[in-house]
């Protein structure tokens, strides 16, 4: 692989712009959730005292889990078939490791926060210590992926569609109503029904719609409507029945089928368009995971969502919408410039240093197969 096409693969080039939009539309959907969860906002009932303002920040803080579902579905989309790299492995951990201890060191240094050597392990690696829980998962699902994908490209359209039905009904039906009453966690909630993303990514890409776009847009547009019209309805009925109280925003939860529905349209949407290539959109989609270490790093939040922008009181104008906007733009913008930075300097400068780590990683364990093959024949 020359120069070149190793540069377009750090940044995504080659990939259909239809697609990598979504990518970029998930991520601002976790800043906005951000804005309104990391906030000195009771995002959860703040509709008690400003009812306008409140309905907007639940609206705000729905789009949380649907942008990771979104980022998981292109993921297998665009994995299954593709081979696991070692390299890129390497590149995601070691950018999880940059920013972790990065920010650390910075924020010591700055006297925010006091140094301990427990934190400063914690900081050196992040992998162990689940300082991104969505990044930690995304790492768990590639290590997997040369089983999963051997797994899902082995059935046929029908078992594959019975399988993602019966997954779904599990992980997401069931769940929906169940956990509404009780609040019981559900055959682990999170990672299984990113298993249950992954392979439907897996599936549009591996079995064409003819009407992919229709069937699109008829479920983006029930799926939008259920949950936009949910968030009053439960804080209505949260006011007289107990199991709704502070569940304005329950149908954008983790295990909601609604998320999934909205998610499946918009990627069946985006994969019916005829593919193009658009530099500029590639380049934003291309930086999403550092954008996201910044934004959901714990000392960062602080910075941008009690410091910066002083959501709390942003809360209280008539303005709140507007000015809400803006700040999510603004963050957007402030970290696409320091990823970019990093992504061209410190990651370019690593780039052979990753390629060749592989491959004393491999010769390793090429050596560890020869020496159990060797004790297996005597």
């Amino acid at each position: 692989m020359d120069t070149s096409r190793k540069e377009l693969n750090m940044w995504g080039m080659d990939r259909n712009s239809n697609m990598e939009i979504l990518r970029v539309a998930a991520l601002f959907l976790i800043i906005m959730y951000n804005y309104a969860v990391r906030g000195q906002i009771n995002y959860s009932s703040y509709y008690h005292t400003d009812l306008l303002n409140g309905l907007f920040i639940q609206y705000f803080a729905m789009g949380g889990r649907l942008g990771g579902m979104i980022f998981i579905c292109l993921f297998g989309y665009h994995q299954i078939n593709r081979s696991f790299s070692l390299t890129h492995l390497l590149r995601i951990m070691f950018e999880l490791i940059f920013y972790s201890f990065i920010l650390y060191v910075v924020f010591c240094m700055a006297g925010t926060i006091q140094f301990s050597f427990r934190d400063f392990v914690r900081a050196l690696f992040p992998t162990l210590f689940e300082r991104w829980w969505f990044a930690l998962a995304y790492i768990v699902i590639y290590c997997l992926t040369p089983f999963l994908n051997g797994f899902l490209n082995s059935l046929s359209k029908q078992r594959f569609t019975y399988m993602l039905v019966l997954l779904v009904i599990m992980w997401l039906a069931i769940p929906t109503v169940t956990l509404l009453f009780d609040g019981t966690d559900f055959y682990g909630q999170q990672f299984p029904v990113y298993i249950l993303v992954y392979s439907t990514g897996a599936y549009l890409a591996r079995f064409r719609d003819e009407n992919a776009a229709s069937k699109g847009r008829k479920l983006v547009f029930i799926s939008l409507i259920v949950m936009l019209a949910s968030v009053p309805v439960f804080n209505l009925l949260g006011d007289h029945i107990d199991i709704f109280r502070n569940r304005g925003t329950y149908l954008a939860g983790a295990n909601s089928i609604f998320n999934y529905t909205m998610m499946y349209g918009l990627v069946l949407m985006a994969s019916a368009k005829e593919e193009k290539v658009n530099p500029f959109i590639n380049t934003l989609a291309g930086t999403s995971l550092g954008i996201y270490l910044l934004v959901d790093n714990e000392y960062m939040r602080r910075v941008f969502w009690r410091n910066l922008f002083s959501n709390s009181e942003v809360s209280k104008s008539v303005f709140f919408v507007f000015i809400a906007l803006l700040s999510c733009i603004a963050v957007y913008v402030m970290c696409f410039v320091v990823e970019f930075i990093r992504k061209a300097t410190v990651e370019k400068a690593m780039g052979s240093a990753f390629i060749k780590l592989e491959g004393l990683i491999n010769g390793l364990i090429d050596k560890i197969k020869a020496r159990a093959d060797s004790g297996i024949n005597e």
